[in-house]
């Protein structure tokens, strides 16, 4: 990992693009090779959030296949695993690392069985990307064995950068929020079955859907909405809502 000066100036970079009011993807790109120069990594998965549910929205994968999204998500809502991204959003750090988390076994963790070790990846490194208490975003870091575990010092050099991304992501929506021209006809409403299928949606919804990279006919639904979906089949019914 740049340490001292080099680091130091790397992270200027990141903070002055983020403090440029780019959309998510321009950010990004702006963001992502300057990290990998302090933090090298293999695959990645970097995501927006919604502050107000901690539901992830306008997902973004290096090196993951596509069809382990729907693990992810069944893995985030419906199993027991270390550092899943409601609770880290509540952790004071809001960094930590699979092999941190359990104690060097990284197989304790389910997520690590059933899918970084077929893959050929050992580490994992999760960071909410958090300014002012508000969570705004995850980005997530993986390495493969060769390259063996991440270090204290990368994961504060991550930890470091955290609120100066939210901070970009936030700007990038304000901006295009207050650059957007055209604006949906309402609220997307899709309904769907137990079995997960959509049974019905209005046309608003197929705009929004289509947004989101999804099939506007709801053919192939967003891994967002299927979060949401996942998420939804499966509270509690007895439990107050708020």
């Amino acid at each position: 990992m740049l340490t001292g000066p080099a680091a130091d100036n790397l992270a200027a970079a990141v903070i002055g693009a983020c403090r440029s009011g780019l959309d998510a993807d321009a950010l990004r790109a702006a963001v992502l090779p300057r990290l990998r120069k302090a933090v090298p990594v293999d695959a990645l998965w970097w995501a927006a959030a919604d502050p107000a549910t901690l539901l992830f929205t306008r997902s973004y994968r290096e090196e993951l296949p596509e069809e382990s999204g729907p693990y992810f998500v069944e893995n985030e809502f419906l199993h027991h695993d270390v550092n899943k991204w409601t609770e880290l959003a509540r952790d004071p750090a809001g960094v930590r690392t699979l092999m941190g988390a359990t104690g060097g076994h990284p197989a304790r963790s389910d997520r690590y069985r059933d899918i970084f070790a077929p893959l050929g990846l050992q580490d994992e490194l999760r960071a909410v990307l958090r300014v002012r208490g508000a969570c705004w975003g995850y980005i997530c870091l993986h390495r493969e064995t060769a390259q063996a575990t991440f270090s204290r010092d990368e994961a504060r050099f991550v930890q470091r950068l955290a609120p100066h991304l939210a901070e970009g992501l936030r700007m990038g929506l304000l901006r295009q929020a207050c650059d957007l021209e055209i604006v949906a006809d309402g609220p997307g409403l899709i309904i769907l079955g137990a079995d997960g299928a959509v049974a019905g949606m209005n046309d608003a919804a197929g705009r929004w859907l289509e947004d989101l990279g999804g099939h506007a006919d709801g053919s192939d639904l967003p891994i967002e909405i299927a979060a949401l979906a996942t998420r939804l089949r499966h509270l509690d019914a007895s439990a107050p809502t708020t």
